[in-house]
């Protein structure tokens, strides 16, 4: 339902997913869908209890961070996000830092 940008059902589809099976998709989606409907706060809190379910790797712990700096930037909270991703581009050189520039382009382009 977040493509559709129908946040409220993305966001009980997200609740509902969670109270089945608690997981990593889960919360991004919970995330996601409480970015959209601009409860930053909460989202982040979303975020960050889904770093529990990257059992540590690095490169899922890379991804997870692009979708919170994208789904920030989405909830006009551009400083926030460009700020993430750059933190993350020198924290990780040794991460594939393709992504970052990615989501820094299409980041920048947008505003």
């Amino acid at each position: 339902m977040a493509r559709k940008h129908d946040w409220d059902l993305a966001l009980e589809d997200a609740i509902k997913s969670i109270s089945i099976q608690p997981s990593l998709a889960g919360y991004i989606s919970k995330g996601i869908a409480l970015c959209g409907k601009g409860r930053v706060r909460e989202a982040r809190a979303a975020f960050d209890v889904a770093s529990m379910f990257t059992n540590n790797d690095s490169n899922t712990n890379h991804l997870l961070l692009l979708i919170k700096a994208i789904a920030l930037f989405n909830a006009v909270q551009h400083e926030e996000a460009m700020f993430l991703v750059d933190e993350l581009a020198d924290a990780c050189p040794t991460v594939d830092i393709l992504g970052c520039r990615v989501v820094e382009v299409s980041v920048m382009r947008s505003c």
